[in-house]
């Protein structure tokens, strides 16, 4: 079978009837090999496949195989291992880079024998910010704001690496494991296939063939300038994809949810009208949370995530 860009599938070890992964990577460093048997289909070719996920769930040892481009695979290798850098230089003890990573933990990655596409595999976590289920409103609200102001960090953290997302939603944002039940799950980024270097507006003047071709597939998350193919993508549009994925995740839900994708007008005009902090369609969010997106919009470069962080700290600060 032909997996194309995108797929993902559910692998578990097994050292006998096996796929061996090849590296290929171009670093000195190498992520050792295990034998994998691939076992059912997330998602091919874009679309989500059927799986026994109650069967899955009770394997023990598990993890998940994404197949990417060449040039997303390249891309997410760079950072995963400029990422992994920039934790060890800070630390003394490396055996903790794994509890203070926030990136989506890459065990190792390469070729599988027979598939064209090369692979990354990657850490089991089964739940993102979006399918966790509280039942006690109070613990809900907290909860939320809690992996809001978390992400926002890691999404600053990804700009100071040099780096736009390009896909922020709940999904890109997977919820870690804890002993305790009762701690904090920290958030762990994934998805960055999607991921290219910040380019600046002059340096796109100068020479546009750098320019990353835009996908627009985040319809229902994507900044209002990245509905127009072709623009130059830039951090406040990671930003302002997180400003929605905040609304939706406090207020259950966004104003364009039942609008469909080719009506990219009436979606636009929806996510204008959150710009209104008084807008009848707020119902729980906090005031200052909704006056975040005068300091996105249309901030191009000079937008000031570290304000922006500073804002929302002082806005959750009482709920902390």
């Amino acid at each position: 079978m032909q997996y194309t860009e995108g797929s993902m599938v559910i692998v578990v070890p097994n050292k006998e009837d096996s796929v061996g992964l090849t590296q290929i990577s171009a670093y000195s460093e190498r992520i050792p090999c295990n034998k994998y048997e691939l076992k059912s289909i997330i998602r091919n070719e874009g679309r989500p496949d059927i799986y026994d996920k109650e069967a899955f769930e009770k394997q023990v040892f598990k993890n998940i195989i994404k197949f990417v481009s060449e040039e997303s695979y390249k891309i997410e290798i760079e950072l995963n291992y400029l990422n992994l850098d920039k934790l060890r230089k800070y630390l003394k003890n490396l055996h903790y880079v794994d509890d203070i990573n926030r990136f989506h933990k890459i065990v190792e990655h390469g070729r599988i024998d027979g598939i064209k596409k090369p692979c990354i595999v990657y850490e089991y976590l089964s739940d993102n910010i979006s399918n966790i289920k509280l039942e006690n409103p109070s613990k809900k609200f907290q909860q939320s704001i809690y992996f809001l102001y978390d992400s926002l960090c890691i999404i600053n953290y990804l700009h100071n690496l040099g780096y736009v997302h390009r896909s922020i939603k709940p999904s890109t944002f997977l919820v870690g494991k804890s002993s305790n039940s009762n701690d904090y799950l920290p958030l762990k980024m994934t998805n960055f296939e999607t991921c290219s270097k910040i380019i600046t507006q002059e340096e796109a003047k100068r020479n546009p063939s750098i320019v990353p071709k835009s996908h627009i597939q985040n319809i229902k998350y994507c900044s209002i300038n990245q509905h127009e193919v072709g623009q130059l993508y830039l951090p406040c549009d990671d930003i302002e994809s997180w400003f929605y994925m905040s609304i939706g995740l406090l207020e259950d839900g966004l104003p364009w949810n039942k609008l469909r994708v080719e009506e990219k007008n009436k979606i636009i005009e929806k996510k204008t009208t959150l710009q209104d902090k008084n807008n009848l369609f707020y119902c729980y969010t906090p005031m200052p949370i909704r006056e975040l997106i005068k300091s996105i919009i249309n901030k191009y470069e000079k937008i000031d995530c570290d304000e922006i962080i500073f804002k929302l700290y002082k806005a959750i600060e009482p709920n902390l």
